[in-house]
């Protein structure tokens, strides 16, 4: 009986792409290729981590994976936790995941802090 992998893609942009410290993740992982992106600002956060933001008239380069949803839970658990978030976007490839940081969307950290003095 062969065994039926549940397979998803995955575009990277920072750490994650090859040559990179975080791609040991996707060794295993097909890479399909690179991919133009419109409508992203990518940004550097201390520490050296890169970031995505929506935007308007802007271009980001990625490379596209397919990734077994192991590796999958893999990803999840290193963006997650440091303010990410998944969006699904189309590319060249097909319906992928990419990884967005958060952003304040009432421009009002009053309304997002649950620390306050």
């Amino acid at each position: 009986m062969t065994k039926v992998v549940n397979m998803k893609l995955l575009a990277t942009y920072g750490t994650l792409r090859k040559g990179h410290y975080n791609n040991y993740l996707l060794r295993n992982s097909e890479l399909l290729g690179e991919n133009i992106l419109p409508n992203f600002t990518m940004f550097r956060l201390s520490g050296n981590y890169p970031a995505i933001v929506p935007s308007i008239n802007q271009l980001i380069t990625v490379e596209v994976y397919r990734i077994t949803e192991k590796v999958y839970k893999k990803i999840e658990q290193l963006e997650l936790p440091y303010n990410y978030h998944a969006e699904t976007i189309t590319t060249e490839f097909g319906v992928a995941t990419i990884y967005v940081y958060n952003t304040i969307e009432s421009g009002d950290w009053n309304k997002q802090s649950k620390r306050r003095l």
